[in-house]
């Protein structure tokens, strides 16, 4: 299996930039990588410091295509610029999951966390 932990967390709610972008399964690794990319851009422009590690929200999935939105928890809010929209990443109980395979085998990770999820009794994001 390509997971290699879960564990339960609280996180307090940050500021973030992401993009929001269609992708279909294949053509998420290289979606999440530019949108990851526009992200920092304009974190590095405005001067602002990464608060944590990049992220990837999927935040719909219609016909074979997914909604993400991708991007990096900042210790400072910044505005957005272009496609770069500024937002929070909400506090609150969260899953954290260390994935470390192969992108194909992330199905694997999300149904664990799924499993966990009933045995944890909580919702996760």
């Amino acid at each position: 299996m390509p997971m290699l932990s879960i564990e339960r967390r609280t996180v307090t709610a940050q500021p973030a930039l992401f993009v929001r972008r269609q992708a279909t399964p294949q053509d998420l690794p290289a979606a999440v990588g530019a949108c990851l990319g526009q992200a920092h851009g304009v974190a590095r422009t405005a001067g602002a410091t990464p608060g944590g590690p990049p992220f990837t929200r999927y935040v719909a999935m219609a016909n074979g295509v997914f909604t993400i939105e991708a991007g990096m928890p900042l210790t400072r809010a910044v505005p957005g610029r272009g496609e770069v929209q500024a937002g929070e990443l909400a506090g609150g109980a969260v899953l954290v999951a260390l994935h470390a395979g192969p992108y194909e085998q992330l199905g694997e990770t999300y149904k664990a966390m799924e499993r966990c999820d009933v045995v944890l009794g909580s919702r996760y994001v």
